[in-house]
Protein backbone atom coordinates (compact mmCIF):
# COMPACT_ATOMS: atom_id res chain seq x y z
CA UNK A 1 0.00 0.00 0.00
CA UNK A 2 1.37 3.38 -0.92
CA UNK A 3 -0.77 6.76 -1.02
CA UNK A 4 -0.06 10.19 -0.77
CA UNK A 5 -2.45 12.75 1.24
CA UNK A 6 -1.68 17.05 0.11
CA UNK A 7 -2.90 19.90 1.59
CA UNK A 8 -5.03 21.94 -0.54
CA UNK A 9 -5.39 25.84 -0.07
CA UNK A 10 -9.21 25.06 -0.87
CA UNK A 11 -9.60 22.30 1.82
CA UNK A 12 -7.75 24.42 4.00
CA UNK A 13 -9.72 27.92 4.30
CA UNK A 14 -12.91 25.19 4.55
CA UNK A 15 -11.50 24.12 7.96
CA UNK A 16 -10.22 27.81 8.32
CA UNK A 17 -13.60 29.03 7.47
CA UNK A 18 -15.52 26.18 10.03
CA UNK A 19 -13.42 27.24 12.54
CA UNK A 20 -13.98 30.73 12.41
CA UNK A 21 -18.18 30.31 12.49
CA UNK A 22 -17.60 28.45 15.59
CA UNK A 23 -14.86 30.63 17.30
CA UNK A 24 -16.04 32.93 19.92
CA UNK A 25 -14.95 34.98 22.55
CA UNK A 26 -16.32 34.60 25.91
CA UNK A 27 -15.21 36.23 29.35
CA UNK A 28 -11.78 37.15 27.85
CA UNK A 29 -11.19 33.09 26.02
CA UNK A 30 -11.21 32.11 22.98
CA UNK A 31 -13.00 28.98 22.31
CA UNK A 32 -13.07 27.20 19.12
CA UNK A 33 -16.21 25.79 19.95
CA UNK A 34 -15.75 24.77 24.02
CA UNK A 35 -12.15 24.42 23.21
CA UNK A 36 -10.54 26.80 25.07
CA UNK A 37 -8.10 27.77 22.75
CA UNK A 38 -4.63 30.09 21.93
CA UNK A 39 -3.79 32.01 19.00
CA UNK A 40 0.16 31.99 19.01
CA UNK A 41 2.69 33.77 16.49
CA UNK A 42 5.35 31.24 15.22
CA UNK A 43 8.12 32.34 17.26
CA UNK A 44 6.71 31.22 20.23
CA UNK A 45 7.43 27.75 19.05
CA UNK A 46 10.98 28.93 18.32
CA UNK A 47 11.33 30.60 21.57
CA UNK A 48 10.00 27.63 23.52
CA UNK A 49 12.07 25.34 21.48
CA UNK A 50 15.71 27.68 21.62
CA UNK A 51 14.85 28.49 25.14
CA UNK A 52 14.89 24.62 26.35
CA UNK A 53 17.84 24.03 23.82
CA UNK A 54 19.81 26.22 25.89
CA UNK A 55 19.07 24.88 28.92
CA UNK A 56 19.50 20.82 28.23
CA UNK A 57 21.09 20.87 24.73
CA UNK A 58 20.33 18.36 22.17
CA UNK A 59 18.34 16.90 25.59
CA UNK A 60 15.41 19.85 24.47
CA UNK A 61 14.41 17.33 21.21
CA UNK A 62 12.95 14.41 23.67
CA UNK A 63 11.33 16.86 26.12
CA UNK A 64 9.56 18.84 22.90
CA UNK A 65 8.79 15.83 21.59
CA UNK A 66 6.71 14.76 24.77
CA UNK A 67 4.97 18.05 24.60
CA UNK A 68 3.28 17.65 21.35
CA UNK A 69 3.14 13.92 21.30
CA UNK A 70 -0.08 14.06 23.61
CA UNK A 71 -1.49 16.83 21.68
CA UNK A 72 -1.41 14.08 18.56
CA UNK A 73 -3.15 11.43 20.80
CA UNK A 74 -5.57 13.76 22.01
CA UNK A 75 -6.37 14.90 18.05
CA UNK A 76 -7.03 11.41 17.00
CA UNK A 77 -9.17 10.08 19.42
CA UNK A 78 -11.35 13.22 19.16
CA UNK A 79 -11.06 12.99 15.44
CA UNK A 80 -14.67 11.92 15.12
CA UNK A 81 -15.84 14.51 16.70
CA UNK A 82 -13.78 17.35 14.26
CA UNK A 83 -14.51 15.37 10.82
CA UNK A 84 -18.24 14.29 11.64
CA UNK A 85 -16.69 10.63 9.73
CA UNK A 86 -16.17 7.58 11.19
CA UNK A 87 -12.30 7.97 11.87
CA UNK A 88 -11.63 4.58 10.25
CA UNK A 89 -12.67 6.35 7.08
CA UNK A 90 -8.61 6.42 5.78
CA UNK A 91 -8.82 8.76 3.06
CA UNK A 92 -10.98 11.69 4.96
CA UNK A 93 -9.12 11.04 8.34
CA UNK A 94 -5.84 11.67 6.71
CA UNK A 95 -7.32 14.59 4.20
CA UNK A 96 -8.66 15.95 7.19
CA UNK A 97 -5.12 15.83 9.08
CA UNK A 98 -3.17 17.09 6.32
CA UNK A 99 -5.25 20.36 6.18
CA UNK A 100 -6.55 21.42 9.27
CA UNK A 101 -2.40 21.43 9.77
CA UNK A 102 -2.42 24.31 7.00
CA UNK A 103 -5.82 25.68 8.00
CA UNK A 104 -3.86 26.40 11.66
CA UNK A 105 -0.48 27.52 9.83
CA UNK A 106 1.45 24.67 10.75
CA UNK A 107 2.69 24.10 6.74
CA UNK A 108 1.27 22.57 3.93
CA UNK A 109 1.69 19.10 4.87
CA UNK A 110 2.06 16.10 1.98
CA UNK A 111 1.33 12.72 3.91
CA UNK A 112 2.80 9.73 2.20
CA UNK A 113 1.54 6.02 3.66
CA UNK A 114 3.78 2.92 2.63
CA UNK A 115 3.39 -0.78 4.09
CA UNK A 116 6.36 -0.32 6.46
CA UNK A 117 6.46 4.03 7.22
CA UNK A 118 4.85 6.82 6.93
CA UNK A 119 6.84 10.15 5.50
CA UNK A 120 5.38 13.45 5.59
CA UNK A 121 6.84 16.26 4.15
CA UNK A 122 6.43 20.41 4.43
CA UNK A 123 8.01 21.73 1.81
CA UNK A 124 8.41 25.21 3.47
CA UNK A 125 9.21 23.79 7.19
CA UNK A 126 7.60 24.01 9.96
CA UNK A 127 6.76 26.62 11.97
CA UNK A 128 10.63 26.81 13.76
CA UNK A 129 12.23 25.60 11.35
CA UNK A 130 10.80 28.48 9.20
CA UNK A 131 11.53 30.85 11.90
CA UNK A 132 15.13 29.99 11.51
CA UNK A 133 15.18 30.72 7.88
CA UNK A 134 13.45 34.06 8.90
CA UNK A 135 16.36 35.36 11.12
CA UNK A 136 19.02 33.53 9.51
CA UNK A 137 20.16 30.84 11.70
CA UNK A 138 21.31 27.61 11.27
CA UNK A 139 20.95 24.89 13.51
CA UNK A 140 23.36 21.86 13.69
CA UNK A 141 20.26 19.49 14.79
CA UNK A 142 16.95 19.67 13.51
CA UNK A 143 14.03 21.73 15.93
CA UNK A 144 10.52 20.81 15.08
CA UNK A 145 10.44 18.10 17.19
CA UNK A 146 6.85 19.09 18.92
CA UNK A 147 5.58 18.80 15.80
CA UNK A 148 7.12 15.37 15.23
CA UNK A 149 6.14 14.91 18.58
CA UNK A 150 2.66 15.56 17.04
CA UNK A 151 2.40 13.41 14.33
CA UNK A 152 3.72 10.66 16.24
CA UNK A 153 1.10 10.86 18.31
CA UNK A 154 -1.57 10.64 15.98
CA UNK A 155 -0.40 8.28 14.05
CA UNK A 156 0.27 5.47 16.76
CA UNK A 157 -3.24 6.09 18.02
CA UNK A 158 -5.17 6.07 14.61
CA UNK A 159 -3.26 3.19 13.39
CA UNK A 160 -2.77 1.22 17.16
CA UNK A 161 0.70 0.65 16.22
CA UNK A 162 4.06 1.76 17.33
CA UNK A 163 6.64 3.71 15.36
CA UNK A 164 10.03 5.39 15.79
CA UNK A 165 9.71 8.78 14.76
CA UNK A 166 12.97 11.51 13.07
CA UNK A 167 12.96 14.36 11.36
CA UNK A 168 15.43 12.84 8.69
CA UNK A 169 15.09 16.45 6.92
CA UNK A 170 14.96 20.32 8.52
CA UNK A 171 15.13 24.06 7.03
CA UNK A 172 16.53 24.81 10.33
CA UNK A 173 19.12 23.20 9.39
CA UNK A 174 19.41 24.80 5.86
CA UNK A 175 17.31 21.51 4.39
CA UNK A 176 15.30 22.78 1.59
CA UNK A 177 12.10 20.50 3.30
CA UNK A 178 11.18 19.40 6.53
CA UNK A 179 10.35 15.87 6.17
CA UNK A 180 9.31 13.41 9.11
CA UNK A 181 9.91 9.35 8.87
CA UNK A 182 8.07 7.34 11.46
CA UNK A 183 8.83 3.51 10.90
CA UNK A 184 6.68 0.71 12.27
CA UNK A 185 8.59 -0.91 15.11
Amino acid sequence: MQKTYRATYKRGKEILDHYHSITKIRDGELKLGELPIVMARRVIFYNLWSSIEKLVGKAAHSIVLSMGKPQGISFAENLEKYIGHEKKDLDTAMDFLCNETYAIGWGAVEIELRDTDIEVRCEEGFPVGKEYVLINKVSSIPVDSFFLGYFHGFFETYFKERYTSEEVMCVGMGDRMCKFLFKKI
